[in-house]
């Protein structure tokens, strides 16, 4: 038996060495051209991503450094990582939960505004609860900006919650780019265009950490606010819990505004200016 922890290199794709009976999860239908499975290894479950290119391979390793580097508890721990005959493999620990944006079974507006969907229930939860995980996103991404990485493709469909034990993993961060700000050489770059930044359509523009500042401000309206930014009702017509306050509701709305400002030079400039600003809003 292959033994997934400890292999280095195999000479084919990697379902050829996978038992069908432990297999009890694929997901096929990925925007990163990867195909990964649940699987059960000497009885314990783990998750398996598989990249059939070099381009694509080439990210996944990046994606193990970078965890390795970023050590944090939001971040599912990588067992391994191997080449296969046309890719990369990666190993890591499986965490239960539900996408928060699982657009295969929910896709479109429709789909996160249906009541079974993850996204819909995230956004009945109670106020303090939503808050909780936006710091834990926030703060992930402050240690990753001192680490002078640029997030890149980063949205609600990065993240994963378990609603009986509130445990957030945030994953799916092949795109994050290291070494600073970079010049977009492509028309566009790829991600959900609820969450894109203007400047991430321009050719030429430059990809900074505003750009990451106008996503997680995305994020606060997307989790926190309703689908449409203004929308502050729960199913019974009744304020989400803490928002019914003016001032509050106000103060969120001019942080967001100046998070999403279209022109860069107008937003927080770093995200731990936003973060800490954010702090400071919803914990006093």
């Amino acid at each position: 038996m292959l033994d997934l922890f400890t292999v280095d290199r195999i000479q084919t794709r990697l379902k050829q060495y996978l038992d069908s009976e432990d297999l009890f999860k694929i997901y096929e239908q990925q925007d990163s051209g990867c195909v990964s499975y649940g699987y059960k290894f000497n009885g314990r479950p783990v998750f398996i991503k598989e990249a059939f290119d070099e381009k694509t391979a080439q990210k996944l390793l990046q994606t193990r450094q970078f965890i390795n580097l970023i050590k944090s508890d939001l971040l599912a721990k990588v067992h391994n990582g191997f080449h296969t005959a046309e890719g990369y493999a990666l190993i890591s620990e499986w965490r239960p939960g539900e996408n928060l944006y699982d657009y295969t079974q929910f896709p479109g507006a429709a789909g996160r505004n249906h009541p079974r969907s993850p996204h819909f229930r995230f956004r009945q939860l109670p106020l303090a609860q939503k808050l909780k995980v936006l710091h834990q996103v926030f703060d992930l991404h402050v240690k990753i900006e001192a680490l002078n990485y640029v997030a890149v493709d980063f949205y609600d469909g990065c993240l994963q919650y378990d609603f009986s034990t509130q445990q957030l993993t945030v994953f799916d961060l092949d795109e994050y780019v290291s070494g600073g700000p970079f010049v977009l050489e492509h028309d566009r770059l790829p991600g959900s265009q609820r969450f894109m930044a203007p400047e991430e359509f321009v050719r030429g523009s430059l990809i900074d950490h505003r750009t990451q500042v106008f996503r997680l401000g995305r994020l606060i309206v997307e989790l926190a606010m309703g689908e449409s930014g203004d929308d502050q009702t729960s199913n019974n017509g009744q304020m989400h819990e803490g928002l019914d306050k003016q001032a509050i509701r106000k103060k969120l709305l001019a942080l967001v505004n100046k998070a999403t400002a279209k022109n860069p030079a107008n937003r927080f400039q770093k995200v731990k200016d936003l973060t800490n600003e954010f702090h400071l809003l919803t914990t006093s």
